[in-house]
């Protein structure tokens, strides 16, 4: 289980000292929506100035703090059951742009800023804010017009037309924008000046200036309250976590010493480039001879692949790097009665150890996966081309000239554990 490396008491003495200047227009009239403890919850208080925002961020130290691109006279009344007591006002026209498709890679997206901003300007719109969200990609908020309709629900569909229209003539201009996050009114978007719990970056509002500097001058000038761990659990079934989270924060809360840690580097199933996984199968120890024969039916039913058997401490990993669609890796997985059915289901993707484990005083507490046995397979299909490469640097043996899918690059994660089941 992946416990917290402090992080939350830095992000409250980070909110303890944040200067409330949000650039957020009409506070009084903007939804609020945090994510605490894994889940999203609503501000049910009416915020109604940059001060009473503050304060809330101090009070629930949230992991990510959003707010409305729309304004609504009742906001803390907004909710799926209350659309029109909320009373919609106006919208803002935004714009979200991140890593993903045409744009591989953050400096990408901040070029694509850049022909934005540049559009943006032709086209006559104030621009409010740019800002780095903290994470992979950056946001353009603009002053949108205001349409004088008297119901507010036409006034709402009138704001989404003509985003919508917005939208057509940036993308008609070559400019990649994700469109349903402009044309979505009931849109939230992450607070300038609140922590993204995914890297522990601040979200930061930045000048044309420092737009149209490289990205890694940009990432020097962000404010990092911490390096987050990454939260990959690896228990079959995922509803404790959020409970065994709230017991050690009872402990520490009653003066009980930490649970020890352990430091783990993991490689995960997701195969570089692409939505596809390959095969990684979670078991207890069992004998051999009937592991293998689990695996063979696999192969047979699914048509997968040699599985490279590794074992570590009380369990093995079966991996067989055949990439495979969402649907069929949770098929596969079922049909396996695997360990970590549960972590695919959720996340879509598995992790397995490699390297030692270690204490946080670097001291060896357990070996690193080591290859057991290999149960060969005669089908002939397209190999990941990361894990490929990945497994014949490890000494095994993989037909390298199949792995062609995906990206050549494999990156490993890093992560503290409490000590305590998988």
């Amino acid at each position: 289980m992946v416990i917290w490396s402090g992080s939350d008491k830095k992000a409250e003495s980070y909110y303890r000292g944040l200067t409330p200047a949000f650039p957020i227009p009409n506070v009084r009239f903007r939804h609020f929506r945090f994510r605490v403890d894994g889940r999203f919850k609503k501000v049910k208080e009416h915020v109604r100035n940059a001060d009473q925002l503050k304060g809330q961020l101090v009070k629930h130290t949230p992991q990510d703090a959003y707010y409305t691109t729309s304004c609504f006279l009742t906001p803390e009344k907004l909710g799926p059951k209350a659309l029109r007591t909320a009373m919609f006002l106006y919208n803002d026209l935004v714009f979200d742009l991140d890593v993903g498709g045409e744009l591989g890679t953050l400096e990408n997206v901040r070029k694509e800023t850049l022909s934005l901003l540049g559009f943006l300007d032709g086209m006559g719109v104030d621009v409010r804010y740019i800002a780095f969200s903290g994470s992979k990609g950056f946001h353009v908020v603009c002053d949108n017009q205001r349409i004088a309709e008297a119901d507010p629900e036409s006034r709402e569909d009138a704001y989404k037309e003509a985003n919508r229209a917005m939208v057509e003539e940036v993308t008609g201009a070559g400019i990649v924008v994700d469109g349903k996050t402009t044309i979505d009114t009931r849109r939230i978007f992450r607070i300038p000046g609140t922590i993204n719990a995914k890297t522990g970056y601040v979200c930061t509002v930045l000048s044309r200036d420092e737009v149209a500097r490289p990205v890694d001058e940009i990432l020097k000038r962000v404010q990092r309250v911490y390096y987050p761990a990454p939260r990959i659990p690896f228990w079959g079934d995922e509803r404790p976590f959020s409970m065994v989270r709230t017991i050690f924060g009872r402990l520490h809360r009653w003066g009980a010493r930490s649970p020890p840690t352990r430091l783990r580097t993991l490689v995960s199933s997701r195969v570089p480039g692409t939505d596809l996984s390959v095969v990684v199968l979670k078991h207890f120890r069992r004998r051999q001879e009937k592991h293998e024969k689990r695996l063979k039916e696999l192969q047979t039913t699914y048509k997968l692949p040699s599985f490279y058997v590794l074992s570590h401490e009380d369990v093995v990993y079966s991996i067989s790097i055949k990439p495979l669609q969402r649907e069929r890796m949770l098929k596969v997985l079922k049909a396996a009665d695997s360990l970590n059915l549960g972590q695919f289901a959720r996340y879509g993707l598995v992790y397995m150890p490699v390297g030692r484990t270690r204490d946080t005083n670097m001291k060896v507490l357990s070996k690193a996966p080591e290859l057991a046995y290999v149960v060969p397979s005669g089908v002939e299909c397209k190999l990941g081309r990361a894990h490929g490469r990945f497994l014949a640097e490890l000494g095994m043996d993989v037909d390298r000239e199949r792995c062609v899918v995906g990206k050549e690059e494999l990156f490993l994660r890093r992560c503290v554990y409490s000590s305590g089941p998988d």
